[in-house]
């Protein structure tokens, strides 16, 4: 395979941690060792960069010291002043001083000497300041990285690992990282919020307003149901923070169940925020809401705040708005009091803003017991290694329904994506790069087929992994981005990257 399609790939892999398949990628492209491609030894020293960021402290100085030479090693043959540097700080970080000062010296000599280097300013201003830092002149660095953040003040997946790298230089300097904190990328919200409340409550809305100011929010997640949601909604897009919806159906029939029953004015309010530039993203599967897809909602909007926290390296935060007399009675999974619970229990930070219920209680989702949560994994496996993956699930949670044996791979549902997880790890233990995982999280139709011996599982979210492993190279474990909120919701840890796109959904690496 040529490096270019796929140095990206392991770039992504190594920005997330994901360094054994990154190295993996490397080794099947036939470029595990090549001296001769700058491309390929910037990446062996963005892997080795991370392998000393995961080691002990005590063993990271030669490993920065490797992948300072390795990145040296890239400047030598492309001169890009992007290779440079790194090289610069990776030897400082390795402790040795007078080469970091010197390979800064000669960025800041480049940067001034070639002004027409085809990088973007972000990047020229970013390196200048590094450069600086690295030279002894902190206050200048400070300075230039301040206006390279204003130069493209909106372009936060560079600002983040440049903060990051700026964080562990200011250690190894000993100078302060309290600057930084007034750079970073805005933190990202997920909200929540009973159908009852008040339409002109100036008491949420204030608390709105001041939590956007007071922790920088710039993104939120939740859905637009009348009363909390929408006036939430609305304080959010007028404070300028991105708001992305996440519907159990299509916004029209979510209209019809969970806005128009409250009145005509929460609908005129919900089509003016859906105009208002928010991204509607919608989960489930296509059939009016039941329970088991307004909590499928409320679980990838608390899992894409989080991921999308992870990406810029920042934070993920929740409102809610509760009534004070619900107690703890109410805890419908997919509600606002179940979120609630479910937030705090990954023990991360939240605001509940108490709001009374005014008026009868709201239109309720209708049940059916045969729909259900389910997180699908399809695994691709020569029928030989059957017998050993079966050992392998023995000791796996349970599923859901029978696996099933079709096109060449064995499909298996379990109750929620950790279940899943758990099982792929399981079966990566034993066929390792011999089997390609797919997965995807949600909601399906158990029919308890009596003359067939076993429940089945129908429903259109079955056939999203069988289409994800068409792409996928192998030894890969790919997701869709429901499945990925769906883990990150309930667990911490995953770092799951992006690798493309399917009919224009997200799929991720895990």
């Amino acid at each position: 395979m040529p490096p270019q399609p796929i140095l990206p790939l392991v770039l992504a892999h190594a920005n997330a941690g994901a360094l054994a398949e990154a190295r993996r990628l490397l080794r099947e492209a036939g470029l595990e060792t090549s001296r001769s491609d700058p491309a390929v030894l910037a990446i062996r020293g963005r892997l080795l960069k991370e392998e000393a960021r995961a080691a002990q402290p005590a063993a990271r100085a030669p490993i920065y010291a490797k992948a300072a030479e390795a990145y040296a090693a890239a400047g030598a043959l492309s001169g890009a002043t992007h290779h440079l540097i790194n090289a610069a700080s990776l030897w400082r970080l390795a402790g040795d001083g007078s080469a970091s000062e010197a390979m800064a010296r000669r960025v800041l000599v480049s940067i001034d000497g070639d002004p027409d280097e085809p990088e973007t300013p972000y990047w020229r201003g970013a390196t200048r300041a590094e450069a600086l830092l690295l030279t002894g002149r902190p206050a200048e660095a400070r300075t230039a990285l301040a206006e390279a953040v204003a130069v493209a003040p909106r372009a936060y997946e560079d600002h983040a690992p440049t903060l990051r790298q700026f964080r562990l230089l200011c250690a190894a300097l000993g100078e302060p990282t309290d600057w930084l904190e007034a750079l970073a990328p805005p933190r990202s919200l997920h909200f929540a919020g009973h159908m009852s409340v008040r339409a002109d409550d100036a008491d949420v809305r204030a608390a709105v307003r001041a939590l956007v100011t007071t922790e920088r929010i710039g993104f939120a997640f939740g859905a637009l149901a009348a009363g909390a949601d929408i006036v939430v909604a609305e304080e959010l897009l007028e404070a300028g923070v991105e708001v992305d919806l996440v519907l159990p159906c299509d916004p029209e029939r979510f209209r019809a169940l969970s806005v128009t029953g409250l009145g005509a004015d929460w609908a005129r309010r919900y089509d003016a925020v859906l105009a208002g530039g928010v991204v509607a993203k919608v989960v489930g599967d296509g059939a009016p809401p039941t329970p088991a897809a307004l909590q499928l909602a409320a679980e990838a909007a608390m899992g894409l705040a989080i991921l999308r926290a992870q990406a810029l390296q920042s934070e993920a935060l929740q409102l809610v708005v509760l009534d004070p007399a619900d107690g703890q009675g109410a805890r419908e999974p997919g509600g606002a009091d179940w979120a609630s619970t479910r937030w705090a229990a990954g023990d991360r930070r939240q605001l509940v803003i108490p709001a009374a219920r005014e008026g009868g209680p709201p239109p309720e989702a209708p049940s059916d017991p045969s729909h259900l949560l389910a997180a699908l994994l399809t695994v691709e496996v020569d029928p030989e290694l059957l017998e050993s993956v079966a050992e392998a699930l023995v000791q796996a949670p349970a599923t859901l329904a029978p696996s099933a044996w079709m096109e060449g791979s064995l499909r298996l549902a379990f109750a929620d994506p950790v279940a899943a997880a758990d099982a792929a790890r399981r079966l990566r233990a034993v066929v390792g790069d011999a089997a390609r995982m797919a997965a995807h999280y949600g909601v399906v139709t158990r029919v308890e087929a009596a003359r067939l011996g076993a429940p089945i599982l129908a429903g259109v979210a079955l056939d999203l992994p069988r289409a994800i492993l068409a792409g996928m190279p192998p030894g890969a474990w790919h997701v869709s981005e429901t499945f990925a909120a769906g883990l990150a919701a309930a667990r911490t840890g995953d770092r799951p990257i992006v690798v493309g796109e399917l009919a224009g959904l997200p799929i991720l690496a895990l």
